[in-house]
């Protein structure tokens, strides 16, 4: 409540400039936040100023660029209110410390000390102008009023202020003040009014503007980012309708576009019988999501093998649609390579519970950041290519090539030629125009060679010397070729061994082994059977499209009983081979390969302790071999440590082998 008068509030105003302190609180009835400015404001400016402090031109233009959202929005509101029967009025927008931006109408003040205060660029805050209801909005962040002599300066005291706090909508900070001068006697209920309406209503707009933008960033971020994807991506409502289609999965299913109905576009395919029809239908219409199911999808000139992976769309309606992502695998860098599976690779796909294995991945994941060469040791069958691809994946060069060399597939007369290349002519049979060799392939990326314990001597030398100069130089070619690409070896062999028989250099090995990863095999992981079994099932359904509820018990105690000398390699095919020859919803132990089922039952007939290294024992020969010969992979066809294991002499593996 402001004083009784107006002539009492200049007796207070008197009172207080000329020390008489006490005397204005006892005596005069002053809103204790007028009462509070004047004491900041007696500390720190003269009440007789007669000019404020006023920002020259670039200032302002500075002020007005730094504030420029608030400004632009609360030019439109104000010039939309001065239009609404308030052009009497003078608006002003000010920032945070106290300087006005603009100030409505536009039209240039008289030159008067009192209008000098009110222009754009003026300061109105209290450590400038004192008491204002700029200055104390600012100071308080609520909206106020002040009448005449409540200001600290004399020349404003014909006046009355109002000013209303702009808070940003995100975070709630006053961002600037909305304020108007009036002459004291015009002021209103209306003009108070109008100010704390200009306040809300920049903040208002200012939240509109905020949530419209981010919705059109948000839109533009996920189109820039569907559309720059090398995958091709399609959303369809139940009805088979598309929603969106990006331009990659477009051009696959031959011009499709947004409204299309995909079923009825799958049934024009059916006619031509390409591709895998029903099972992309029934991806698309299953309420069964999909993760890398290998489907050739049907095109209209012909089919493009393809990983598809799919989801459900569900609201608080239930299934509004699907997302269907297709990787073409024939675009696909890190899937240049033979017998490595159907999908890439990454350490999410590395299944196991394992402690030792958990940190053999963990390991992985470090040296993946890097880009160091890599050793890959373990038995055959210990899953050393998908931890190639996965360091590949998740290494800086994961968007360049991940070629793969097996180098004992290779003869060793062809090995120099398919890792560096050769020229046109280099030899009889050569290829027209040569072969640029898979170290140049490899360019950029990651090259793995597999079973590198078996790379002849010879070869190793130009291996050893392409890793030091880093180029490679192809057969009959007369210059070398620079080479960045990252090398991760695998073998089943003990290279320092071979290294100390002479059979791999000293030199190579320490050019390989920067980092050593040892896989453990399967039989001493064996926690990690029945996570694999159960991962290992969901992948091979869906390759096969077969549908699997269950696993049986008896078939789970079998694969735990079994030593599986072949380690996870031979876990899957055991488990593809069920899923295969499975005729109900359940995966039973009858159709695992007889061997297993042999092995097992033989080790529980006689025993544990018996027959634990026995696995020969009460065997069909048949079965004998089978096992006999997956020991012998195990040990690089060592007989002596293959005989010890399975707990028979020499002579009698000898003679066993020519049964």
């Amino acid at each position: 409540m402001q004083c009784s008068s107006h002539e009492e509030l200049n007796i207070a105003w008197k009172s207080f400039v000329n020390l008489d302190v006490i005397n204005v609180i006892n005596t005069y009835n002053i809103r204790p936040q007028i009462l509070e400015s004047w004491e900041r404001s007696k500390a720190m400016v003269s009440p007789f100023l007669v000019e404020t402090q006023v920002l020259n031109d670039e200032e302002l233009q500075q002020a007005r660029k730094s504030n420029h959202e608030l400004l632009r929005t609360a030019t439109k509101v104000i010039k939309n209110t001065i239009e609404d029967d308030f052009s009497h009025l003078k608006i002003a927008i000010s920032d945070t410390n106290g300087y006005l931006l603009e100030v409505f109408p536009l039209e240039k003040p008289a030159k008067s000390h009192n209008a000098y205060f009110f222009v754009p660029g003026a300061n109105w805050s209290e450590d400038v102008i004192g008491t204002t209801a700029i200055g104390i909005a600012t100071v308080t962040g609520s909206p106020i009023d002040i009448y005449g002599a409540e200001h600290w300066n004399v020349y404003l005291h014909q006046y009355a202020s109002v000013a209303s706090p702009v808070r940003d909508p995100d975070s709630d900070t006053v961002i600037g003040i909305v304020a108007i001068l009036d002459y004291l006697n015009d002021i209103t209920s209306d003009t108070i009014s109008i100010t704390k309406a200009c306040a809300l209503s920049i903040e208002e707009s200012l939240g509109a503007q905020r949530s419209h933008l981010r919705s059109e960033l948000s839109n533009k971020c996920k189109t820039m980012i569907i559309e720059t994807m090398s995958d091709a991506l399609v959303a369809i409502y139940t009805d088979g309708k598309v929603a969106y289609i990006n331009e990659r999965c477009s051009n696959i299913l031959g011009g499709v576009r947004v409204g299309d109905n995909l079923y009825h576009v799958m049934d024009n395919y059916k006619l031509q019988a390409t591709g895998d029809h029903s099972k992309l239908l029934n991806i698309l219409r299953s309420d069964n999501d999909v993760a890398d199911a290998f489907i050739s999808v049907p095109c209209p000139t012909g089919s493009i093998r393809c990983l598809i992976t799919a989801r459900n769309m569900v609201s608080s309606r239930g299934k509004i649609g699907k997302l269907v992502i297709m990787k073409e695998i024939s675009h696909s860098p890190t899937l240049q390579i033979a017998d490595l599976g159907e999908r890439t690779v990454t350490f999410d796909d590395l299944i196991g519970e394992d402690k030792a294995f958990l940190e053999k991945i963990e390991v992985a994941s470090k040296v993946a950041t890097t880009t160091c060469n890599v050793l890959l040791l373990g038995e055959s069958g210990t899953g050393k290519d998908m931890f190639a691809q996965a360091i590949h994946n998740a290494s800086p060069r994961r968007n360049g090539p991940f070629i793969a060399v097996n180098c004992a597939a290779i003869p060793k007369e062809l090995l120099a030629s398919e890792l560096f290349g050769y020229s046109e002519g280099a030899f009889t049979g050569a290829k027209k125009g040569g072969s640029p060799g898979k170290f140049i392939q490899a360019n950029h990326g990651t090259m793995f060679m597999d079973e590198i314990g078996d790379m002849p001597l010879e070869v190793q030398s130009y291996l050893l010397r392409a890793l030091e100069e880093k180029t490679v130089t192809p057969l009959a070619a007369r210059q070398p070729v620079p080479v960045d690409i990252r090398i991760i070896a695998a073998t089943n062999r003990d290279l320092l061994k071979e290294v100390s028989l002479g059979n791999f250099r000293q030199d190579l090995f320490f050019r390989l082994n920067t980092v050593t990863i040892d896989l453990p095999p399967l039989r001493e992981r064996r926690s990690d059977i029945i996570p694999l079994l159960e991962y290992l099932t969901k992948k091979m359904s869906i390759r096969h499209d077969k549908t699997i509820k269950e696993i049986d018990k008896e078939l789970v105690k079998v694969c735990l009983a079994y030593p599986w000398p072949g380690n996870v390699r031979e876990l899957q095919n055991a488990i593809e081979r069920s899923i295969i020859l499975a005729s109900d919803l359940t995966l039973s132990k009858q159709n695992l390969p007889p061997y297993i089922l042999n092995a097992v039952e033989t080790k529980v007939g006689k025993g544990t302790s018996e027959t634990e290294n026995q696995p020969l024992k009460a065997s069909t020969r048949s079965v004998q071999k089978d096992i006999i010969s997956s020991y012998l992979a195990r040990h690089h066809g060592n007989k002596s440590l293959t005989a010890k294991e399975l707990g028979i002499s020499r002579s009698t593996l000898y003679r066993k082998l020519k049964e």
